[in-house]
């Protein structure tokens, strides 16, 4: 294979509302904000995007509940939650209490009132243009602390299949994102190029492994933005090699009437928005009518 190029960080973003142009100006709103034809055009051909929160103060909310049930969990007197995440690693837990701790906090962060709804309101007007006003989200937050130096990081995989083609992931840090403290992804492109290397007998897997480390975009991300990738991209975390620790939270969301994979509703996903017109036809129609 030849030698690829790696990739410069990634580290454009766009405010849905009020959505800056390829030339740097505000374009016109209307009442649900969709993606300029800029950035519409950008996705189509790579596949992701990187959007700041329309509602900021909506993340500022998720941090504060995870702040508050992490330091809960934990005993611990913090102030300071910027801190207190870059710096969890001082805090000297192994592998097993860091894995306990994370399946505890997840479970109490997910029974906390509408935190699927409040991540969709905040990123609602890039959400409408993704997936529509009739959209499904993935029930319960997945939360991933990466400790510096940890090696238990997950290779470069995609989402779909098993999951849907139609699902969009939305990867939420809740630190900023530098270095190798962020994600790298392969755009549809490197993707293409590594379903092929995978699909041959016997599949390609060096090549694979170069061609993800070398097409891998690595994502600069500040605090208050999203990634919004298609599940058809390959994607990884790499090894954080930083001095702060790697908060981040992942979900999914998909347009309620699309095709579903292998997890379908009520079982993974549930209802988060539904136009004018489905919510007169969901009243009349059985459970059992609904797609799965």
């Amino acid at each position: 294979m030849d030698e690829c190029d790696s990739h410069p960080p990634f580290s454009r973003s766009f405010q849905a509302q009020g959505a800056i142009g390829g030339n740097g100006n505000a374009t016109t709103n209307t009442r649900h904000i969709t993606l300029s034809q800029t950035f519409e055009n950008e996705f189509l051909e790579s596949g992701f995007l990187v959007a700041k929160a329309h509602q900021p103060d909506q993340i500022e909310q998720i941090k504060g509940i995870i702040f508050d049930k992490a330091r809960e969990i934990l005993d611990v007197d913090s102030a300071n939650a910027e801190s207190f995440f870059d710096n969890f690693h001082r805090n000297g837990l192994n592998d097993s209490d860091l894995n306990d701790f994370r399946v505890r906090l997840i479970s109490e962060f997910n029974s906390a009132p509408n935190v699927c709804e409040i991540i969709f309101e905040a990123f609602k007007d890039t959400l409408f243009s993704l997936v529509g006003p009739d959209a499904v989200v993935q029930k319960s937050v997945n939360i991933v602390i990466q400790q510096p130096g940890d090696t238990s990081v997950s290779p470069a995989h995609r989402d779909a299949p098993p999951n849907s083609l139609y699902e969009v992931v939305v990867w939420l840090p809740l630190t900023k994102c530098y270095g190798t403290k962020g994600m790298s992804i392969l755009d549809r492109s490197a993707s293409s190029l590594a379903n092929e290397m995978l699909e041959k007998e016997p599949p390609a897997y060096e090549d694979f492994k170069k061609l993800a480390a070398a097409k891998g975009t690595p994502l600069e991300m500040d605090f208050g933005e999203a990634l919004f990738f298609w599940t058809g991209l390959y994607h990884y975390i790499p090894v954080n090699a930083e001095s702060e620790t790697r908060w981040s939270l992942n979900l999914r969301f998909k347009n309620t009437f699309s095709p579903y994979g292998r997890k379908g509703i009520p079982d993974y996903f549930r209802i988060v928005s539904s136009s004018p017109l489905s919510k007169l036809a969901i009243g009349q129609a059985k459970k059992s009518d609904l797609p799965t």
